[in-house]
């Protein structure tokens, strides 16, 4: 199941990469596909000093970068909140505590992009699709 997944994971993600083009890793095309794909459960792509501010529903997600806004961004990483109300941060690299110290994680020991890919935006997005059919099959990522 785990290779299943693997690849069923990397085929969306390079279909989200060649759609958003050149631009995969800039804030307002992931923006614009996550609220035209994911729609009203996804809240956005927000600067690490701006995603504190956001309040997170039951069932919905977002993306976040690791760094405020005034330092120009490094890394994206995928938060939900599942339907019982618990946030997780998802990290393609595979490490936790990206957002914060304690933050629950939904890392399953398996990281999923390696440090001379640059394509951690749109490998958030294809978390965020298959987390929004099935927060169980995400899990497996």
């Amino acid at each position: 199941m785990q290779c299943v997944m693997d690849d069923l994971f990397e085929k969306v993600t390079k279909n989200i990469r060649e759609e958003l083009g050149d631009n995969y890793t800039r804030e307002v095309p992931l923006q614009n596909w996550g609220r035209r794909r994911l729609g009203p459960r996804f809240l956005g792509v927000f600067a690490q000093d701006e995603f504190d501010d956001v309040r997170l529903r039951p069932n919905t997600c977002l993306v976040a970068n690791n760094k405020p806004r005034a330092q120009g961004g490094e890394h994206w990483v995928a938060v939900t909140c599942d339907d019982e109300g618990v946030e997780r941060e998802w990290d393609s690299f595979n490490r936790v505590d990206v957002l914060g110290e304690g933050f629950p994680s939904a890392q399953n020991g398996d990281a999923d992009q390696v440090i001379s890919e640059d394509d951690c935006g749109p490998r958030c997005l294809a978390y965020l699709s298959i987390w929004s059919i099935s927060p169980a099959l995400a899990n497996k990522i």
